[in-house]
């Protein structure tokens, strides 16, 4: 899961609060933070240093690099993420993301929603976030007035509504200095009878079944049992990049029409009787064949969708604009492609539907188009919608079908910079 909100909002605090009432942080790592500074008249130790822990950090009190912290309650093990929350680290927010199940999102109660967190929203919808908790934070800023609660809290609905009304998402109040409904429940907010932070995140459900997912086995590298130095292979080693797969499968493989029957699997030396999605794996199969690295594997039945041009949706990362006239490296897998980009025609969803060029990035209510300036345009932390060309055919899924044959890198070959993060979006005919 993934903690963020806006600079000051109180995300650090919020989640070494909650790591501490739990009795989740070692007692030597209480005791050296004790020491550094402490935070209140109760004598408590500043609960961002827990996971602030650069130096940088520290002396001016924000969080800029992702901090990934472990937590374990007697029902589930977590890994947690606090992100920064200042715009110009945007990139640092979406590359955590995009590895999550779970947003714990805060607000401030005295300024409501801002733009940060509007951003923050359409980032976590757009990575397929289904489980959402908004934190109103500060509570004791306003005395735990339940009518300061109700009014952000409408105003948070009504904008999670908009961006996806399918989201799941839950809204409550909190203090995180104070431990209001954090892990306990709070005695000075008697007039909110819902669950506390902890309970919360206990409560959500876990990801869709990933055995439901059609099978995507993306080959690293390969061997044969000979030891006769041949063209063909009976192993193949790699991630499963969604679905399962058990001994006696059969397998389609990408590029190709050949069909593989699995015979055996192994993680490590260890013989296993099935593979999940995440699994770094070793396939053994019944017969040799023919593998190179950066073909999948997949279920014949529902094979990878084909294609020489994708919709992506880009969360471009570099300080240098986004350049129509310039070929880029798209990273997909274990592949590269040379790829262009262009305008994609989208629709803004406050102008009645029209179709719109240009991209497209965070305004005061929702995504609204951007000016273009030339064929450049795309800056810093900007998201907009773009076609994609590729040298030859590429095998992928819609981002929204799933994460790993859906999602793309791009680099720019003179520096091998990573430029933008991309989701790639199902055609209109798919």
């Amino acid at each position: 899961m993934i903690f963020a909100g806006s600079v000051d909002d109180g995300k650090s605090t919020l989640m070494g609060r909650l790591f501490y009432d739990a009795g989740a942080l070692p007692a030597d790592q209480i005791d050296q933070i004790a020491q550094y500074r402490t935070l209140n008249e109760n004598n408590l130790p500043d609960f961002s240093l827990f996971t602030d822990g650069l130096r940088e950090e520290r002396t001016k009190g924000i969080t800029i690099d992702v901090a990934y912290r472990y937590f374990r309650t007697k029902n589930r093990q977590y890994i947690v993420a606090d992100t920064p929350g200042h715009f110009h680290f945007t990139r640092n927010m979406i590359t955590a993301a995009s590895n999550a199940n779970l947003i714990v999102l805060l607000v401030d109660v005295q300024q409501g929603m801002i733009e940060q967190t509007k951003l923050h929203m359409e980032i976590a919808n757009r990575l397929g976030i289904k489980h959402w908790i908004v934190c109103v934070n500060k509570m004791d800023r306003v005395d735990y007035q339940m009518n300061a609660f109700e009014r952000v809290s409408q105003e948070i609905q009504q904008y999670a509504s908009a961006v996806n009304n399918r989201i799941n998402i839950s809204i409550i109040p909190v203090s995180a200095l104070h431990g209001d409904q954090v892990v306990e429940p709070s005695a000075s907010m008697t007039w909110y009878g819902g669950p506390t932070l902890l309970e919360l995140i206990e409560q959500a459900e876990s990801n869709e079944n990933e055995h439901d997912k059609p099978l995507r086995f993306s080959v690293q590298c390969f061997y044969s049992a000979s030891e006769v130095a041949t063209s063909t292979c009976n192993f193949a080693l790699g991630r499963v990049a969604g679905g399962c797969v058990y001994p006696g499968d059969d397998v389609a493989v990408w590029p190709g029409n050949e069909q593989l029957r699995v015979s055996r699997i192994f993680v490590g030396s260890r013989e296993v009787f099935c593979a999940t999605e995440g699994m770094s794996v070793t396939l053994q199969f019944s017969s040799s064949c023919h593998l190179s690295r950066g073909m999948y594997l997949c279920d014949p039945k529902i094979e990878l969708l084909k294609s020489r041009q994708l919709r992506v949706t880009v969360c471009w990362l570099s300080e240098q604009k986004c350049d129509f006239e310039a070929s880029y490296l798209l990273k997909h897998g274990h592949n590269l492609y040379n790829v262009r980009i262009q305008k994609d025609s989208i629709r803004d969803t406050n102008s009645g539907g029209e179709p719109k060029t240009e991209g497209i990035q965070i305004k005061e209510s929702r995504i609204k188009p951007t000016k273009s300036n030339g064929d450049i345009f795309g800056t810093e932390n900007e998201i907009f919608n773009v076609l994609v060309n590729l040298e030859r055919e590429m095998a992928f899924d819609p981002y929204n079908m799933n994460r790993n044959t859906g999602s793309v890198v791009f680099i720019n070959p003179a520096t091998f910079e990573t430029c933008a993060a991309g989701f790639v979006c199902p055609f209109d005919n798919e």
